[in-house]
């Protein structure tokens, strides 16, 4: 009774997330769907002490055991305009698992949006573990570089990057690897062997698109707003970085600039679109 008092109140939350995302999307229906697709899963899995975890904007995610061992159930909604987007999660963690840097898929169910994942542990993120942003920059630049050594998926496996963002502005050439291009240090947890990747979107593009540590919110809180002194910053981050994640700094710098561009026009939070803004034109 008590889960499922804690799974109404979190889809109760993620409601505002998912109407805020997909307006013209009844979040109502996608809850019900969550909830009966975890009910299945749980049987058809032999779950046992679910329970909801904090945090996160678009899936429910509840820890539980499986045979004694720890898992995680991760729920997608479907049903909306990102659909294409959250199906391919599953196939992206099973493809880097050779990598050892992304969290080890179990399972999956319903086409890719029910998912069956390791436990990590002790789990803490980089965000929480790691107080220095350049220090934060450097991990998450290695992760990056661990995960792209998976090399090119075959065509047509996943989304391109095309048709995840058909308005960015996509420059000719470019190794194309399966990139994350939503890790940051939230998306980066602690295990004993090192830190694993989670959350990622799942994208065949240029491995030097994977620059999203470089323009999220906890980065871009740092940014100055004297132009001087942005542009030294974003040079200095982006050296850090790209030296970090293997990557060609000039490529690495045009799609930092493209990225920021593009997400600048999206925010609705103003500092951050500002220093998106920023950012953009001083690598422009």
């Amino acid at each position: 009774m008590e889960a499922a008092i804690s799974c109404k109140f979190h889809c109760k939350r993620l409601e505002g997330h998912w109407k805020e995302y997909w307006p013209a999307t009844d979040p109502a229906e996608l809850t019900a769907d969550i909830k009966e697709r975890l009910a299945a899963a749980t049987a058809a899995w032999g779950l046992e002490g679910i329970h909801p975890l904090d945090g996160g904007v678009v899936a429910l995610t509840c820890e539980a055991t499986r045979r004694g061992r720890p898992v995680v159930v991760k729920l997608n909604p479907r049903g909306h305009p990102d659909d294409a987007q959250l199906a391919g999660e599953g196939d992206a963690l099973a493809f880097w698992r050779t990598t050892g840097a992304a969290a080890d898929l179990l399972d999956q169910r319903d086409d890719g949006f029910t998912l069956l994942l390791e436990r990590l542990q002790p789990g803490d993120t980089l965000e929480d573990t790691v107080p220095g942003l350049e220090d934060r920059l450097i991990e998450i630049g290695r992760l990056v570089a661990r995960l792209h050594r998976a090399g090119p998926p075959p065509p047509a496996s996943f989304i391109e990057v095309r048709d995840f963002a058909p308005s960015w502005e996509i420059p000719a050439g470019g190794e194309a690897v399966l990139t994350h291009l939503d890790l940051h240090a939230g998306n980066a947890l602690r295990t004993v062997g090192g830190w694993k990747a989670i959350d990622p979107k799942g994208v065949r593009a240029d491995r030097h698109a994977d620059v999203w540590a470089l323009i999220d919110p906890l980065t871009m809180e740092d940014f100055p707003d004297d132009p001087g002194q942005a542009e030294a910053t974003a040079e200095r981050w982006l050296d850090l970085y790209a030296t970090a994640a293997e990557m060609d700094l000039g490529r690495a710098r045009e799609w930092t600039r493209i990225r920021a561009g593009a997400e600048a026009h999206e925010v609705h939070d103003s500092g951050w679109g500002a220093a998106l803004h920023r950012m953009a034109d001083v690598l422009g």
